[in-house]
Parts: structure tokens; C-alpha cells; sequence
């Protein structure tokens, strides 16, 4: 089934790497549970794509936007701050994993699961 399909892969040379928006310690969970650990080459998780150092910067109330406040009342002349956090589904994401993981997207075949 699914599990020997994924041993397969890896057992033929293939590459299979995980990334989800989970931390480390739930993706080690979850490919437990489901008997895969020994199937992927790479987890990509949360802490990869956002590790302690690049959100550590100073904050002030003068650089905190007010969600709550815009969203009570949407203003379609204000910008949204970008966040510096990344996640998938986000472009940035995916190409920052590519990378991570030294992936050519022409070669690379993605099965995504949400």
C-alpha cells in the first residue's frame, strides 16, 4: 500500500522529502504512527523555514499592526505588513525549500496533502 510504495521509491535511489507547516517533534510523530520514519530523506518543518534566530529582532508597539483593529474595520488603502514567518502554501515557502532541500523544480514530481 501506501507505506510500500514510499519504501519502494526509497529503495530505488528516489529522493523523498516531507515538508509541513508541523514542528519537528510532530512530524517525527506522525511519520511514526504511520510506520513511514524510514521512508524520507529530508523533514522540512516549521523550525527549518523559521528558525529562532531570523524572528528574533526587536519589537516596539510602534512596528506591532493592529489585526484586530483592521479587520474590525478593513481599510483597502492600508498595506498588510508581510510576516516574516514562512509557511506553506506561500511561494516564498516552496522556493525556500527547494533550495533547503537542493531540488530542481523541472525534475521534481510533488504530491501535496493538506
Amino acid at each position: 500500500m501506501a507505506t510500500e510504495r514510499w519504501r519502494r521509491r526509497h529503495r530505488a535511489g528516489h529522493d523523498n522529502e516531507i515538508f509541513t507547516n508541523g514542528d519537528q517533534a510532530h512530524a517525527a510523530k506522525v511519520l511514526k504512527k504511520l510506520d513511514l520514519e524510514d521512508c524520507f530523506d529530508t523533514v522540512i518543518c516549521f523550525e527549518t523555514l523559521n528558525p529562532p534566530s531570523s524572528s528574533s529582532r526587536e519589537y516596539n508597539s510602534a512596528n506591532i499592526f493592529d489585526i484586530i483593529g483592521y479587520l474590525s474595520k478593513p481599510n483597502p488603502n492600508v498595506d498588510l505588513p508581510k510576516t516574516s514567518i514562512l509557511c506553506k502554501s506561500s511561494i516564498e515557502a516552496i522556493e525556500h525549500t527547494l533550495r533547503i532541500a537542493n531540488i530542481d523544480p523541472q525534475r521534481t514530481v510533488s504530491y501535496i496533502y493538506e
